[in-house]
C-alpha cells in the first residue's frame, strides 16, 4: 500500500490542529476546577469572582458561600475543611480566612480578608484537595 505525500501532509496538519486545540483548552480553562496546581500539594483550584460596584476597598473582609458538602462527598475536600486555602488575584498571595459556622454544608460561609478590591471587582482563587493540610484559619469578622 502506497501512501501519498498529500495524505501524509493532511494527517500531520490534522494532528497539529487537534494538538493545538487541546493545548489551548488546558491553558485557558481557568474558570473551572483543574487538577495539579503547579506550586503546591493542592489538587484543585477554582476561581471566584468578587464583585464591587462601589469605590476601591482596602483590607476588606468579604463573605463567600461555598458548597463544601458536595466537595466533601466527592472526596475533594477534607471533612473538616482544613485544606481550604485562598489566594489573591496574583495567584501567589495567601489570604486570611475564617469559616463562619459549619463546614460540610451546601452554603458554607467563608470570610476572606483581601488587601484590595478594585471598583470593577476581581478574581481570587480557592485551593483544596490536600489530605495532609492543617487548619490555618484566622478569626475574622465581617466588620474588619
Amino acid at each position: 500500500m502506497k501512501i501519498s505525500g498529500r495524505t501524509i501532509l493532511i494527517g500531520l496538519a490534522t494532528l497539529i490542529i487537534v494538538g493545538c486545540s487541546i493545548g489551548y483548552y488546558f491553558l485557558t480553562n481557568k474558570d473551572s476546577e483543574s487538577l495539579g496546581w503547579t506550586s503546591s500539594s493542592w489538587l484543585y483550584k477554582k476561581s471566584i469572582l468578587i464583585p464591587n460596584k462601589g469605590p476601591m476597598l482596602i483590607n476588606k473582609t468579604i463573605s463567600v458561600k461555598l458548597d463544601t458538602a458536595t466537595l466533601i462527598t466527592s472526596g475533594k475536600l477534607q471533612p473538616d475543611c482544613d485544606d481550604l486555602r485562598f489566594l489573591d488575584d496574583d495567584d501567589q498571595t495567601s489570604l486570611p480566612y475564617w469559616i463562619e459556622g459549619e463546614c460540610n454544608t451546601a452554603d458554607t460561609e467563608v470570610l476572606i480578608k483581601i488587601p484590595s478590591l478594585p471598583r470593577d471587582g476581581k478574581i481570587i482563587y480557592v485551593l483544596y484537595g490536600n489530605p495532609t493540610a492543617l487548619n490555618l484559619q484566622e478569626k475574622l469578622t465581617i466588620h474588619e
